[in-house]
C-alpha cells in the first residue's frame, strides 16, 4: 500500500440548515485526500448559509477543502535529511512554515481555479466514486439501519420505499416519527417519517440522530458531527460484504481539532474526524479521509436557511470534478451509498498504488515495482531520497519527481548499484521517454551513419554554404554514430511502465470557475502577481493570455535510468559547468541531423555523468521532443508555455517573430514591451492582413519552435551561469532583471538578446572570468544574424536553413580550448 503523493481526491459537501434560524452555520467540511500517487477522493460536509443548486457559491469552505487537500500531498524532498531549497528556477511553491501555510493555501484556491468541471450526481456517482453500490445493497444496507429483517437470501426483501417528493419542500419540512425512540435503549440509524409541512403526509427516511437539522440550539461541531461515526459504523457493519466485495479496514475517527503528523515540515493541519486503516495514529500515510467540521454563532436575521445540500468533489491528475448539490438529510440513501463506496472499496480504488510499497519502520521511503511488458515478472527498486521534485500548488498536472534508488529484490535485499527513478504523469496518448528515445536513435542511425543511404554529403559545396556546415556536422560526429557511442549522451533506461490513465471528462460534464471566488480574494490577486509558478508540471500562461482549459486524461509513467547524474545547474565549479555545455552540443547536434527538436532546454535537463576520469555530458527529459520540420497545418506555439522561464527562447516567450519588422529604436522599444500591440500595428501599416505577401506572413504565423531555439536555450544557460551563479554582486543583480519567473521577458532580456543592452556584461561579471564575455557576444552575433535571415526568408520549416547556426555553436565553444587550464575553471558557483 503506497503513502506517496496523492493525486485524486473527491469531496462531499454539506449545507446544514437550522430550521429555527437561531445558529448560523459556516463553513464546515470533511475532507478526504488520497496519500498515494494514483487516485483518491474528497469528502466535504460544509454548513453553509445558501441553499442554490450552483456550486459556484462555496467560497471558503471549497477553497479552504482543496487547498488543505493539495497542501495534505505535499512531500518532503528528501525522505532521510531536511529538504534542501534549491536557487535554481526549479523552485516555485512556499515553504510549509507557520507563516506561509496560509498563503499557500489561499495559492492553492487560486490555481486550481480553472482545473474544475461540474457534473450531476448521478453522473458523479457512476463515474468518479470509487465505485457504485448497487440499488439492492444499498437498500440492505437501509434496512439493516431501519433495524428490520431482510431477506434470507440477501435480496432487499420487503422493504420500506418512501414516495419521492417532485420538488424541494419551500418551507423547513418538519416531521414526525412513525415509532417512538427510546435514547435510553438505542435506536435505529435511520427511522421512517412523514412530512407535516410542505408535502403533508409524505413518506421518507431521516438519520435518527438528524431528526433536528444540523447547528440547531446552538450545538457545536463536537455534537453536531458526532452522529456521523455512528452513521459511518453502522453502515461499514451492515454485512461482510457489499456486492460481493469485502469490508476495507478503513474505521471512522472522531478526533475533534486534533493536530496531525505528517512529513511536511512545519505542518499543522488539524482534522476533526477521519476514515483510517491503523486505528488512533493520526499520520498522513494511515488517513484516507481527514475531515473537519465547524459551527459558528450568528444573528438569527442576517441568514436564510432552507436546506441541507451535499456536494461531491474528486480530483486527479487531470481535472477536477463537483457535483450539483443533493439534500443529505431528506435523502439519506445518498449519504448511504457514498459511505458504502467508501467503505467497501478496495485499496486501488481509494487511490493506493499497488506498485508502491512504504518501507517498514522508515520516514519516506518505498519500493517502487516496475513489471515488465507482459506482466510476468517485475524488478524492485527502494528509494534513497528524492534528487529532483518539481512541487506544485496544483493537484492536476505532471508532478515529476526523481529518485535515487537502489536495485532489490522482491525480499528487499541490494542486488545492484544506484539508479535514477523518474515518475511522472503524461497525456494519455504522449509517447513515453524511452518510446522517444528509441524513435530519434532510430533516426540518428538512419540520418547520420555513413554507412546509410540516408546520409548525404553535399558534393563540392560553397563555403560557408548551409550544405558545407551539414556536411561538417555530420562528418565530425561520423565515428560517434558509426559505433554507437553517441548514445553515451543520453541516458541509458533499464526498464519502464505505464500505468492505469485518469479519468476522463464525460459528455454532458461543463467548466466550472469560481469555485474560491471568496477565499482571501485580496491576498490572493497580490500573489498572483508575484508567486512562483512551477517549472515542467503546470503550464505557464502569459499575463492577461485567455487559455480555454482541456481536460486530456493522463497516465503515469515511471522510468529507470541507469547513470547517477548532477544537473549542469548544480555543478561546483565554472569550468565544469562550460566543459558540459560544449559536450551538450554534440547531442543537440545529432537531433538536428535526425530531424528532432528537444524544446525544453534548461539548467536540470543537461546533466553531467562521471565516468571514471572523464565528466560526460547526458541530455535528458526527451518527453517534449519532437521531429522537424513539423506538418504544415501544425499550429504552432498555441498551447501554454511549458518548461523554464529563465532559459526560454524570447520568441517561444512572445509567440512573435519580431527580427526582420523592426527598423528603428521607436520600433524596437515599442516591440520589447508590447509585441503583440506592435505586431497588430505592423499589419495596420501593410494595409491591413494582405495574403501572399512574405512580411504579412511572417506577421500571421504563429511561433513553430525550431532547432535554433534549443541552442538559444543553451545560450541562456551559458549567461545565467555566468552571472547569476557566481558570487559577485553586480553580476547576480543585473542577472535577477534577465532571469524571473514569468513567460512574459523583462525588457533587459529582450535589449540583451538583440545586443541593444545598456550594461556592457564585461563590466559588470567578476572580473577574473570577465573575458569570456566574448564567448556570450559572439554566439549572441551568430544567433541575431541567423533569426534575421530566417525571417526574411521565411525558411522557419527549411532545416538546411539551420546549419550554419548549428555549425558556427560548435566553433564559438571551440575557443574555450586555448584558455582551458586556467586558473579561472575553479571559479566557485553559487548551488
Amino acid at each position: 500500500m503506497s503513502t506517496s503523493e496523492g493525486t485524486s481526491t473527491s469531496t462531499l459537501s454539506v449545507t446544514g440548515l437550522n430550521h429555527d434560524g437561531a445558529t448560523a452555520a459556516a463553513p464546515s467540511t470533511i475532507t478526504y485526500t488520497s496519500t498515494t500517487p494514483d487516485a483518491g477522493f474528497l469528502v466535504e460536509h460544509a454548513i453553509n448559509n445558501d441553499s442554490n443548486d450552483s456550486t459556484s457559491d462555496k467560497g471558503v469552505t471549497a477553497s479552504k477543502i482543496s487547498a488543505d487537500a493539495a497542501l495534505a500531498t505535499k512531500v518532503d524532498a528528501d525522505s532521510n535529511e531536511p529538504s534542501r531549497r534549491s536557487e535554481t528556477p526549479q523552485t516555485n511553491c512556499a515553504d510549509n512554515t507557520n507563516e506561509n501555510l496560509s498563503i499557500l493555501q489561499s495559492q492553492i484556491a487560486l490555481e486550481m481555479n480553472d482545473e474544475f468541471i461540474e457534473c450531476s450526481v448521478d453522473v458523479f456517482f457512476k463515474h468518479y466514486l470509487p465505485f457504485e453500490p448497487s440499488e439492492a445493497a444499498v437498500e440492505e444496507c437501509v434496512l439493516r439501519l431501519l433495524c428490520k429483517d431482510h431477506a434470507p437470501n440477501g435480496d432487499a426483501g420487503e422493504c420500506f420505499h418512501p414516495k419521492q417528493a417532485p420538488m424541494t419542500p419551500r418551507q423547513c419540512a418538519q416531521i414526525k416519527p412513525l415509532h417512538k425512540l427510546d435514547d435510553n435503549t438505542g435506536h435505529p440509524i435511520l427511522s421512517e417519517v412523514v412530512l407535516t409541512v410542505g408535502y403533508p403526509d409524505t413518506p421518507g427516511l431521516r438519520f435518527t440522530d438528524y431528526m433536528k437539522r444540523p447547528g440547531s440550539h446552538g450545538s457545536v461541531e463536537k455534537t453536531v458531527f458526532a452522529p456521523l461515526k455512528t452513521i459511518a459504523d453502522a453502515v461499514g457493519g451492515y454485512s461482510e460484504t457489499c456486492d460481493g466485495r469485502a469490508r476495507n479496514n478503513f474505521q471512522y475517527l472522531h478526533c475533534p481539532q486534533t493536530v496531525i503528523s505528517s512529513d511536511i515540515g512545519d505542518s499543522k493541519s488539524r482534522i476533526d474526524a477521519c476514515f483510517s486503516h491503523e486505528g488512533s495514529d493520526l499520520h498522513t500515510k494511515y488517513i484516507a479521509v481527514p475531515i473537519e467540521q465547524n459551527v459558528s454563532a450568528a444573528n438569527r436575521n442576517s441568514m436564510t436557511f432552507e436546506g441541507d445540500k451535499a456536494t461531491l468533489w474528486y480530483h486527479c491528475r487531470s481535472h477536477s470534478a463537483v457535483s450539483r448539490q443533493f439534500n443529505f438529510v431528506e435523502n439519506p440513501k445518498l449519504l448511504v451509498k457514498v459511505f458504502l463506496s467508501f467503505l467497501f472499496a478496495t485499496d486501488e480504488e481509494l487511490g493506493y498504488d499497488p506498485n508502491v510499497t512504504l518501507v517498514e519502520g522508515k520516514k519516506r521511503q518505498y519500493t517502487f515495482t516496475i513489471p515488465s511488458s507482459d506482466g510476468k515478472s517485475a524488478k524492485f527498486y527502494r528509494t534513497v531520497k528524492v534528487i529532483s521534485e518539481y512541487r506544485s500548488n496544483n493537484i492536476s498536472g505532471r508532478m515529476a519527481r526523481v529518485w535515487l534508488v537502489d536495485r532489490v529484490d522482491s525480499e528487499g535485499n541490494k542486488i545492484g548499484p544506484q539508479c535514477v527513478l523518474k515518475d511522472v504523469w503524461l497525456a494519455v496518448n504522449a509517447l513515453t521517454e524511452k518510446e522517444i528515445q528509441t524513435a530519434i536513435f532510430a533516426d540518428i542511425e538512419k540520418y547520420c551513419h555513413p554507412n546509410k543511404p540516408d546520409y548525404n554529403l553535399a558534393l563540392d559545396p560553397p563555403e560557408d554554404s548551409p550544405e558545407a556546415s551539414l556536411n561538417a556536422i555530420k562528418m565530425r560526429n561520423a565515428e560517434l554514430v558509426k559505433s554507437g557511442k553517441y548514445k553515451q549522451y543520453f541516458l541509458d533506461i533499464e526498464s519502464d511502465y505505464s500505468g492505469k490513465p485518469s479519468k476522463d471528462v464525460l459528455e454532458g460534464c461543463t467548466p466550472v470557475t469560481g469555485l474560491f471566488q471568496n477565499a482571501d480574494a485580496d491576498r490572493i490577486a497580490s500573489l498572483n502577481d508575484n508567486s512562483i509558478r512551477p517549472v515542467g508540471s503546470t503550464p505557464f500562461i502569459k499575463s492577461g493570455q485567455q487559455h480555454k482549459r482541456t481536460f486530456t486524461p493522463r497516465k503515469q509513467y515511471r522510468v529507470i535510468f541507469k547513470e547517477v547524474c548532477q544537473a549542469v545547474g548544480d555543478l561546483p565549479t565554472l569550468g565544469k559547468v562550460l566543459n558540459i555545455l560544449k559536450q551538450t552540443l554534440i547531442p543537440l547536434s545529432l537531433l538536428y541531423c535526425a530531424g528532432w527538436v528537444h524544446r525544453d532546454i534548461s539548467s536540470g535537463n543537461i546533466l553531467a555523468h562521471q565516468e571514471g576520469r572523464i565528466l560526460r555530458a547526458k541530455l535528458s527529459d526527451l518527453e517534449y521532443a519532437k521531429r522537424f520540420p513539423l506538418p504544415e497545418d501544425y499550429e504552432g506555439n498555441v498551447n501554454p508555455k511549458i518548461g523554464t522561464p529563465f532559459f526560454m527562447p524570447v520568441e517561444i516567450m512572445q509567440d512573435v517573430y519580431l527580427y526582420s519588422q523592426i527598423v528603428n529604436d521607436d520600433d524596437l522599444e515599442f516591440a520589447i514591451h508590447n509585441p503583440t500591440l506592435f505586431i497588430a500595428k505592423q499589419q495596420h501599416d501593410l494595409g491591413g492582413p494582405r495574403k501572399n505577401t512574405t512580411q504579412n506572413n511572417i506577421l500571421e504565423k504563429p511561433v513553430i519552435y525550431n532547432f535554433q531555439h534549443d541552442l538559444e536555450s543553451l545560450w541562456w544557460v551559458l549567461v545565467w551561469s555566468l552571472t547569476a551563479r557566481v558570487s559577485h554582486q553586480p553580476s547576480r543583480t543585473w542577472a535577477n532583471q534577465v532571469f524571473q519567473h514569468d513567460v512574459v521577458p523583462t525588457p533587459e532580456r529582450v535589449r540583451f538578446l538583440r545586443a541593444l543592452s545598456r550594461i556592457t556584461l564585461e563590466d559588470i561579471m567578476l572580473p577574473s572570468i570577465s573575458f569570456l564575455h566574448v564567448l556570450v557576444e559572439l554566439i549572441r552575433s551568430v544567433m541575431n544574424i541567423a533569426y534575421s535571415e530566417l525571417e526574411r526568408g521565411d525558411t522557419f520549416r527549411d532545416t538546411l536553413s539551420y546549419a550554419i547556426t548549428v555549425d558556427r555553436f560548435h566553433l564559438c565553444f571551440q575557443q574555450l580550448e586555448s584558455v582551458s587550464g586556467a586558473p579561472w575553471e575553479e571559479t566557485p558557483l553559487v548551488m
